[in-house]
Formats: structure tokens, C-alpha cells, sequence
């Protein structure tokens, strides 16, 4: 989970958490497409296919930010 870093002007502690998060996101939506890939659910899995794509789109971006404030 997400938690402010001790020192709230710490901009690469806020994207690692940031990322972070995103890869949990990323790693529940994955299940989530193979549950209901295993129960037919095609509804669910397409949903949840469209979600994990703007998650990983997410993580890119903050990947992004990390190099350029990683400098």
C-alpha cells in the first residue's frame, strides 16, 4: 500500500512508491484475467484486460519519471 515517505520532498521515494503500486495493481489484475478465464467469464477477463493495460501504461510512466529525476 501506498505511504507518504518520511521526508515528503523525497520526489524518487514518491515515484518508487508509486511504482510499487502499480506492480501490486498489475499482479491482481493478472489473477484476476485467469479467474475468469477459468470460469468463462469473458465479460470480467476483457475488463479486467482493459485495466491492467492502463496500469502497466501507469508504471511506464512513472519508470519515466524515475530516470529523469534519477539523474
Amino acid at each position: 500500500m501506498l505511504q507518504p515517505p518520511s521526508d515528503p520532498t523525497d520526489v524518487v521515494a514518491v515515484i518508487r512508491g508509486v511504482i510499487a503500486s502499480e506492480e501490486e495493481a498489475i499482479a491482481h489484475y493478472e489473477k484476476l484475467i485467469e479467474l475468469a478465464r477459468h470460469h468463462h467469464d469473458y465479460v470480467s477477463e476483457n475488463l479486467a484486460i482493459e485495466i491492467l493495460s492502463e496500469e502497466e501504461a501507469h508504471r511506464q510512466q512513472f519508470q519515466g519519471y524515475l530516470k529523469e529525476y534519477s539523474k
